[in-house]
């Protein structure tokens, strides 16, 4: 009798689960408190690993479809030369495979940021809730990427301007180099409404798994932003001069 009441108990989950995640982004948006109680109780990173695996897939689509054309005896052709279509599949693999490492090692580096923080204001925290947490708190980013991807293939550069507001700030000629390129590379990237967005709601997690109050939060939050400025300042260039 208590297997059958465990079994009917795993389905119960499982069957509110899968309509309780579309709930569950909708409440993380405008009513945190309500799915970080959720998470306190029970941790859950299946959805933004899930939603994290879907936009990697798009992204890596969205690189990959603007160069091809129909498919012709087991080719993909493009404007240049025909890619077979074993190359295009392996590159494909490729893609999703290293952005997935990145977006892994990015979301466990948050975590230890986080969880390393907290300790320094004598609170404890499961690794695997804040694991949670930081996950949740990436769905401002993931609507970012969406519609910065959506944008891109309609063609509609008015969205990629509201979506980037603070790149499109005209900067002063007479600011020093370095100056500028902070500013330029650094700052303005991580000042968009979906960066700010997503940091708010880590502080708001944070105060609401822990005791260290609203303001520490918001000055780890404000570290880990200071930090984001200084790779950005860093790595930026150096991608976009690789990139061409």
């Amino acid at each position: 009798m208590q297997k059958k009441k465990k079994s009917l108990k795993e389905k119960e989950k499982t069957e509110i689960s899968i309509s309780d995640y579309i709930i569950r982004i909708g409440e993380t948006l405008w009513k945190p408190e309500n799915i970080f109680e959720k998470i306190n109780k029970d941790k859950d990173w299946y959805l933004p690993a899930f939603l994290i695996g879907t936009l990697i897939i798009l992204i890596t689509l969205s690189y990959m479809i603007p160069y091809l054309n129909p498919i012709r005896e087991g080719y993909f052709l493009t404007e240049e030369t025909p890619t077979p279509k074993s190359v295009f599949q392996n590159k494909f693999l490729a893609g999703i495979f290293t952005s997935a490492i990145y977006y892994g090692i990015i979301w466990l580096f948050k975590t230890f940021f986080f969880w390393s923080l907290i300790k320094l204001f004598n609170q404890n925290l499961k690794f695997m809730k804040l694991f949670s947490l930081i996950g949740y708190c990436w769905i401002p980013l993931y609507i970012k990427q969406n519609l910065l991807i959506i944008s891109s293939h309609l063609n509609l550069k008015f969205l990629a301007q509201i979506v980037t507001a603070p790149n499109m700030l005209p900067l002063s000629l007479t600011l020093n180099q370095k100056l500028s390129n902070l500013i330029k590379y650094g700052i303005l990237p991580n000042l968009d409404i979906f960066i700010i967005w997503s940091f708010i709601l880590i502080a708001i997690g944070l105060n609401h798994f822990t005791k260290i109050g609203i303001k520490n939060a918001l000055f780890i939050v404000f570290v880990f932003w200071l930090l984001t400025v200084l790779s950005s300042y860093i790595f930026l260039p150096l991608t976009q001069s690789v990139m061409g």
